[in-house]
């Protein structure tokens, strides 16, 4: 299904993903991709749905708690989004997008140092990742002189 969708086939990625759903309802990977498909249209919270759903039948489903934890951040639902980040974080502290995601919601609750502590920890994980380097970049105290 995920590869219809990124073919350009979102209707048939739809109807693949319901089969799916209805074969075997329990699945948390096919509710995984029906929320990113759900969340790449705009249908936040269809997403959401989708993305509670797959935490339903595994817990530990991590591109549903970091999707579910952007949609949160999105709508500007910070401690749902933190929690999201923290459970992400409590079973794989190496992740490179829960780091980046929570010091999104840091910044966004004001708290800047810790942002930029998130954002350093994700740049350490993975120097290669922008979006942490181009916020460090930016936001950075020692950037600004």
């Amino acid at each position: 299904a995920l590869l219809h969708y990124l073919a350009g086939s979102a209707e048939e990625a739809k109807k693949i993903l319901q089969r799916a759903i209805a074969r075997f309802p329990k699945d948390a990977y096919n509710y995984g991709v029906l929320g990113y498909i759900q969340m790449e249209e705009g249908d936040r919270e269809g997403a959401k749905e989708s993305f509670r759903l797959a935490l339903r039948y595994n817990f530990q489903h991590k591109l549903a708690h970091l999707l579910l934890g952007k949609c949160y951040l999105l709508d500007k639902e910070y401690e749902l989004a933190r929690t999201h980040f923290q459970r992400v974080l409590s079973f794989d502290n190496r992740s490179v997008l829960a780091h980046d995601g929570i010091g999104e919601v840091y910044f966004a609750l004001g708290s800047k140092e810790s942002a930029l502590q998130a954002w350093q920890r994700a740049g350490e994980l993975d120097p290669t990742y922008i979006p942490s380097r181009r916020r460090l970049l930016e936001f950075s105290p020692k950037n600004r002189d």
